[in-house]
C-alpha cells in the first residue's frame, strides 16, 4: 500500500529557503533581464527569512545548509545596511527646512477626508499626489487651494494621473510625457525664501511585463538625464515601481547624479501598506541633487492607500534668491 506524501512544516521551511537563497542570487542579474530584476526588490524579506531559517536548520544541526543560508542572508545585509550607515553631513544653516510629502492615493481609494487630514497634519509646503482622477481633484483641491493655491495637474481615469501643489509660487512648470510609456511626469520650479529650487514627480508604470519594464526603464532614464541638466536644486519625487537594489534604480543615481534621501535614515519600506514592516518593499522615492540637504525623512500614516506617504524636511545649500 502507498500512501501520497506530505510536505511536513520542517520540508516547507527548508523550501522556503531554498526559495529566498534563489531570489537572492537571481536578483543579482537584473541589468541583463527585466525578469531577473523582480527579485532584487525582496531584499528585505530574503535578509529576514535566511537568518530565520538558517538559525533553525543550525539548531536541527544541519550545518551546511544553515551555513549556505546565513551567508546568503548576510549577502543580503550587506545591502540593506549602507542605508544605515554614513549619513551626509549637514549644511551650515539657520534657516526652517521647507517639507516635501509624496503620497501615491490610490485610485480607487475613497477617503480623500483622512488624506486631506494627513496633509493637515504634517503641513508641507510642496505636495505630490499620484493616481488622481477628476473625483480625487474635486475633492481635495477646494480644501488643498487655501493653503497651496499654485498647482499643476494632469488628471487622468486610470493609475497615472499626477498632480502637485505649492504654497509658494511656481516660477516655471512643466508637463513631460515618456516616448514610450506616455504617462505623464511633471517639473516645476518655485520661489521659496532661501531661492529657487525645482521638483521633479513621476509615477512610471510597473516592471510586470517585458513591455512595461522597458517603458519603466526607458522613462527614468530620460528623467535621469533631465534631472542632471537642471541648474537649480531639485528633488526628484515619485512613486517609482523600482526600489533600491533594482537596475534601473541604479542607473537613475547614476546617471542623474541623485542623491538618496534615505541614505544614513534607513529603510522606508512603503507599499503594500496593509502589510507589516519587514513585508513592505520601498518603492516610493525621494531622491535630490548636491544643492539640497535632507534635514528628515519619513513615512506617515495608512489612510486607505496601499501605499504609506514619505515626508522629507529640506534646506537648500545657501543661498541663490536668483
Amino acid at each position: 500500500m502507498t500512501t501520497n506524501p506530505r510536505m511536513t512544516w520542517k520540508g516547507l521551511l527548508t523550501a522556503a529557503g531554498l526559495m529566498a537563497a534563489a531570489g537572492s542570487v537571481l536578483g543579482f542579474g537584473g541589468a541583463w533581464w527585466w525578469f531577473l530584476d523582480l527579485f532584487a526588490h525582496f531584499r528585505i524579506q530574503y535578509f529576514w527569512g535566511l537568518l530565520a531559517i538558517g538559525v533553525w536548520l543550525l539548531a536541527q544541526r544541519k550545518r551546511a545548509w544553515a551555513a549556505t543560508f546565513l551567508a546568503l542572508s548576510a549577502v543580503n545585509l550587506a545591502l540593506i545596511l549602507p542605508f544605515y550607515l554614513n549619513a551626509p553631513n549637514p549644511f551650515n544653516h539657520g534657516t526652517a527646512p521647507y517639507r516635501a510629502m509624496l503620497f501615491n492615493v490610490n485610485y480607487g481609494n475613497g477617503k480623500h477626508l483622512k488624506v486631506l487630514d494627513a496633509i493637515r497634519a504634517y503641513d508641507p509646503d510642496v505636495i505630490v499626489l499620484e493616481e488622481i482622477g477628476m473625483t480625487w481633484f474635486n475633492a481635495v483641491n477646494p480644501a488643498l487651494a487655501e493653503s497651496h493655491p499654485y498647482h499643476v495637474e494632469e488628471l487622468r481615469s486610470d493609475n497615472f494621473g499626477i498632480g502637485l501643489w505649492s504654497k509658494r509660487p511656481f516660477a516655471a512648470t512643466n508637463i513631460l510625457h515618456s516616448q514610450n510609456a506616455a504617462v505623464p511626469s511633471i517639473l516645476a520650479e518655485i520661489d521659496g525664501p532661501c531661492g529657487r529650487y525645482a521638483v521633479l514627480a513621476t509615477h512610471p508604470v510597473p516592471p510586470i511585463t517585458p513591455f512595461y519594464s522597458e517603458y519603466r526603464d526607458a522613462q527614468l532614464a530620460e528623467l535621469a538625464l533631465l534631472a542632471r541638466d537642471t541648474q537649480r536644486p531639485l528633488l526628484f519625487i515619485g512613486d517609482l515601481n523600482a526600489t533600491l537594489w533594482c537596475a534601473a534604480f541604479k542607473r537613475l543615481r547614476r546617471d542623474g547624479g541623485l542623491l538618496n534621501a534615505s541614505q544614513g535614515r534607513g529603510l522606508f519600506p512603503t507599499w503594500p501598506a496593509c502589510f507589516p514592516a519587514f513585508l513592505r518593499i520601498p518603492i516610493d522615492h525621494v531622491l535630490h541633487t548636491p544643492g539640497i540637504e535632507i534635514a528628515s525623512r519619513k513615512t506617515g500614516p495608512r489612510v486607505g492607500s496601499d501605499h504609506l506617504p514619505v515626508i522629507v524636511d529640506f534646506h537648500l545649500q545657501p543661498f541663490d534668491k536668483n
